[in-house]
């Protein structure tokens, strides 16, 4: 997902007609097009309805509204900073996977731009693509690195094993489990742990803003389209489905307050424990640098970003 993306989705249901759209933000029509084709397919849904007399969004696309707004609103913010744009000192850069600055993790990146305007100056940008964060930090492109990875992940990702070559250096903020919530009396309710074939045959739920990386691990696992899923916006629709059908819910640990007290949940695949880590130069940090970490993983650890 990239910020133009949603940028391109924001102004198509404004202007009701890509053509329109792509005129105001003085883009070739096809451009445009593409970019909200493939953004639809990385959500796995439709956002537009395509008309004769142009486009209308989606019932998904409704609901999705608000939250791309958020989205860009939080970029905006973090990027047009005119004290760290006119500062002589020079500018911490973090560039981060986008759950760092969505939902509940939105205290992160607030927290974050009220520390830089107050004389810390600290430019955050969003990049969903870990291996060119990491490559970034390894270019000295950026000072840190914001990226959600799995544990599997340390011995199959050729990017995340170069820290055993010292060419950078995790430094782990949080991890925790995925939970599987499910009915009761489903199929799966008498399993201690759910693997990713044991959930195949059935409906996969994700939240939106915040499991891109479960989602991306099922491609991976099974293959694009082999399986079956929804994202949803609104935890009320978790229960919905859930309660009246066989369907799964993956979530990480520590927000099953929010649900029906009508399920039950399951350990997902140990080897996919969820990592949230700053990525940084192997050499030693500096202080700047090592405050900006430890803020951000104080606001983690004490529970303001749950996933």
């Amino acid at each position: 997902m990239r910020i133009e993306q949603l940028y391109y989705f924001l102004e198509a249901a404004k202007a009701g007609s890509f053509t329109k759209a792509a005129k105001n933000l003085y883009l070739q029509q096809p451009s445009l097009r593409d970019g909200i084709i493939n953004l639809e397919n990385e959500l796995g849904r439709p956002l537009f309805e395509r008309t004769r007399r142009g486009v209308k969004l989606t019932d998904y696309g409704e609901k999705c509204l608000p939250h791309i707004q958020q989205m860009v609103d939080t970029y905006e913010m973090l990027t047009d900073n005119p004290l760290i744009e006119n500062s002589d000192h020079k500018i911490l850069h973090i560039e981060a996977n986008s759950v760092y600055a969505m939902g509940s993790n939105i205290a992160v990146s607030d927290e974050l731009y009220c520390r830089s305007a107050k004389g810390r100056e600290c430019r955050i940008s969003i990049n969903d693509n870990k291996t060119e964060v990491i490559n970034k930090v390894i270019k000295q492109d950026i000072d840190i690195g914001l990226i959600i990875y799995f544990q599997e992940e340390l011995a199959q990702n050729e990017i995340l094993m170069k820290q055993l070559d010292r060419a950078y250096r995790l430094v782990e903020l949080r991890k925790h489990e995925i939970l599987v919530y499910m009915r009761q009396d489903h199929p799966l309710a008498r399993k201690k742990q759910i693997t990713v074939k044991d959930a195949a045959d059935y409906l996969l739920i994700f939240a939106m803003v915040s499991n891109p990386l479960i989602k991306e691990l099922f491609n991976v696992e099974l293959g694009k389209g082999n399986f079956n899923y929804t994202h949803v916006t609104d935890m009320k629709l978790v229960s919905k489905y859930c309660l009246r059908e066989n369907s799964l819910f993956f979530v990480p640990a520590g927000v099953n307050n929010i649900l029906d007290d009508g399920l039950i949940y399951r350990v997902f695949d140990k080897r996919y424990v969820q990592h949230y880590a700053a990525v940084v130069q192997a050499k030693a940090l500096s202080d700047d640098v090592t405050k900006y970490i430890e803020i951000i993983k104080t606001l983690i650890q004490t529970g303001t970003i749950t996933g």
